[in-house]
């Protein structure tokens, strides 16, 4: 099986040669492109018996709602296979949304990868006027449930209010995302934006270190989880000492959610005991990642061989110490 970047170029590609035409492509597993007429046929191929379909393209297509239902359904088919779903500039609005986010939380839906661009993703079509993240809001919620296998989202260029979006679904324990893309929506630059890009960025450390904990990574996905996760740092590079402060503070609650407490016994076990060591803690372990990530790996054997990669993620730390009750003054 060829690899997700590969698929996703080969998708960007193909839509610049015109971006007015209507197109909807699927891909299978050999990397084979095959052109479908409609909604309906690829209803149809996706839901074959041993159909070898992993990758689906909408682009410029007016999807009509009884297609938009029936194509959601067959993502909960057992026999769909697809990992990957881009549909581009085809004004979805917050219906089809909220039905792949449904779907999304079913234990036969097998999307790892979900991009939703240029969809008029929060504006009701229905009623007229808007309603913040209806579209949206289905799919985030599906990050936090068990049954949600999505590594990578992209929503850009949607109308969703970056403000609104509660910074918890990103701590949650069943959230596995390594790319949440939000570029070119309703976003004002303020603090809310600063700690988002912060909560994604520690999310995506925490779940390459879980993937590579539990041999998750191969072949087939390497490369979709090094760009996503180089993609993430991007926002990083230089933290806010005020956002990272306000985070930092924030673990001297007892009780925390996730991702929270499992970085809370970082901190303790590498004797970081006030708001400057946590930044500069944080900012170099970003840095260093972003820069074993940026390396060429000829295959994914080479990039799981990294030994400074490992060092940096503590894969090898597997049995946690007991902190007791840490410099924090609460029980870890």
């Amino acid at each position: 099986m060829k690899s997700f970047k590969n698929i996703a170029l080969a998708f960007m590609i193909l839509y610049s040669f015109n971006d007015l035409s209507a197109d909807i492509t699927l891909v299978k597993s050999k990397f084979k492109y095959v052109n479908v007429d409609s909604i309906k046929d690829v209803i149809e191929k996706i839901t074959e018996k041993e159909n070898d379909f992993i990758a689906l393209g909408i682009h410029n297509y007016n999807i009509k709602f009884e297609d938009a239902k029936n194509l959601v359904s067959a993502l909960k088919e057992q026999d769909c296979k697809l990992t990957t779903l881009t549909i581009n500039n085809s004004n979805i609005g917050n219906i089809l949304a909220g039905f792949i986010g449904k779907a999304l939380i079913d234990p036969n839906c097998k999307l790892t990868s979900l991009n939703l661009l240029n969809s008029n993703i929060e504006y009701d079509i229905n009623n007229g006027f808007f309603i913040p993240n209806v579209g949206a809001k289905n799919i985030l919620e599906a990050l936090v449930d068990p049954n949600c296998k999505l590594t990578r989202l992209d929503l850009s260029g949607n109308k969703i209010k970056i403000h609104e979006i509660d910074p918890l679904i990103l701590k949650n324990k069943n959230c596995k995302l390594i790319l949440l893309n939000l570029r070119d929506n309703r976003s004002i630059w303020d603090d809310h934006q600063r700690k988002i890009n912060l909560t994604k960025a520690l999310c995506t450390v925490n779940n390459l270190k879980r993937m590579l904990e539990n041999d998750e990574i191969n072949q087939n996905n390497y490369e979709e989880i090094i760009n996503g996760s180089i993609d993430t740092l991007s926002y990083v590079q230089v933290l806010n000492k005020e956002t990272v402060t306000d985070w930092y503070n924030s673990l001297k609650k007892e009780k925390l959610p996730y991702l929270d407490s499992e970085y809370k016994e970082e901190l303790i076990y590498n004797k970081i005991e006030n708001s400057d060591e946590a930044i500069k803690y944080i900012q170099n372990k970003f840095t260093k990642l972003k820069n074993e990530l940026e390396k060429e790996y000829k295959n994914v054997n080479d990039f799981l061989n990294n030994e400074e990669l490992m060092d940096i993620l503590s894969v090898q730390m597997l049995l946690r110490e007991d902190f007791g009750q840490g410099d924090f003054g609460v029980e870890v």
